[in-house]
């Protein structure tokens, strides 16, 4: 390997040295992608369940007559469907208004949205956020200002 290596000359062994160094790279991103997936799944519905089972906060709203609107797989579909809105390019700011105005209609929904949201990986540079940070950095004071106007209406103490 060495004899090759000296056998080229400089311009070669800085191509095969850039070459080298993106195989690298790209492989890295898989593997760090691998891992961020299984780490940071979003949840399923049997997962968030059993999460909420264990949740003094949610015990507490249920025991004050608070209930919740859906079921744990509306909570986990809306979830996926607020990631969309708002990873990759652009972010559907109406779209993410009309999911968290539809599907929280309490702090129950807060909650049990909150939490089928978890922790997810935005960019590969970046490190995973919970839902409120999502929502803070994709939207702008305005849109914010939206969502915590309909809380407030609604009588709730969660705001984003």
């Amino acid at each position: 390997m060495k004899k090759w290596w000296s056998g080229l000359s400089s311009r070669e062994q800085l191509i095969v040295g850039l070459l080298i160094i993106l195989f690298l790279a790209i492989f890295w991103r898989k593997i760090v992608r691998f891992f961020q997936d299984y780490i940071h799944k979003p949840k399923n519905a049997d997962e968030l369940k059993k999460e909420l089972e264990e949740n003094n906060e949610l015990i507490q709203y249920q025991k004050a007559g608070v209930s919740r609107s859906f079921s744990e797989q509306t909570y986990v579909h809306a979830a996926e469907k607020l990631f969309n809105a708002m990873h990759g390019a652009g972010t559907d700011e109406e779209g993410v208004l009309k999911i968290m105005t539809f599907y929280v209609k309490n702090d129950i929904d807060f909650i049990l949205l909150y939490k089928a949201f978890g922790y997810r990986q935005g960019a590969l540079w970046s490190s995973s956020s919970d839902l409120r940070s999502w929502i803070k950095s994709d939207l702008s004071d305005y849109w914010v200002g939206m969502i915590n106007n309909d809380y407030k209406i609604k009588g709730m103490l969660k705001r984003i």
